[in-house]
């Protein structure tokens, strides 16, 4: 994708991983997709209906619908968004895009693909502008807990609702992140089980 182009380019990075790519090149594309957003109209709306459809997201399924709603939501203003000097929609929609190439990168699946990408939707809802101030997952929590009536309504069960949390939380740097790394290797290359953080459930 290259500067200027038009959005989507479903050719290149991040909406393909291509074999032999050098991180140089993987790099520019994402740049250059992060830079074809900025001029989009209803910005979040088309990240998100690209990357739906790139996973392979029934437009009816729940999931697709909460997360349409949701991002129409952050390009309205009404949650809070524009305000934030840097977790606004133009952040989400690049967590959102680099997150699909993390996931493809990763191996995963179409349905895990598509739970990041409203997880990554979700993440930064409602973000006040400030920080976690000494309460781990404040903020985590104060996202869940404006996506979770957009997830109710859309018909999405409440074990995804769960794994969507935990994905929320495990982005919380101080102690969801190191949690969800340990647990990794616990599942993945057989470390030790780690104990639970409190405050962390469902993660």
């Amino acid at each position: 994708q290259t500067t200027g182009s038009p959005f989507p380019d479903l050719s290149r990075a991040p909406f393909v991983v291509l074999p032999g790519a050098s991180p140089e090149m993987v790099a520019n594309e994402i740049v250059a997709c992060l830079q074809a957003v900025e001029s989009l109209e209803r910005r979040t709306c088309r990240v998100f209906e690209a990357v739906a459809a790139n996973v392979g997201m029934d437009l009816r399924d729940p999931l697709a619908v909460a997360g349409a709603r949701i991002a129409a939501d952050l390009d309205a203003g009404v949650a809070g968004q524009p305000r934030n000097a840097f977790h606004n929609s133009r952040h989400i929609c690049e967590v959102l895009l680099c997150s699909l190439f993390l996931a493809k990168h990763a191996g995963l699946a179409g349905p895990q693909q598509a739970r990041i990408a409203v997880a990554a939707l979700v993440h930064d809802l409602h973000h006040d502008g400030t920080t976690n101030a000494g309460q781990p997952f404040r903020l985590e929590w104060l996202a869940m807990d404006a996506a979770q009536p957009r997830l109710a309504e859309a018909g999405v069960a409440q074990e995804e609702t769960t794994r969507i949390a935990a994905l929320v939380l495990a982005t919380e740097i101080t102690i969801g992140g190191p949690y969800a790394r340990r647990c990794f290797r616990h599942f993945h290359q057989g470390g030790p089980a780690p104990a639970a953080p409190p405050g962390a459930d469902p993660l």
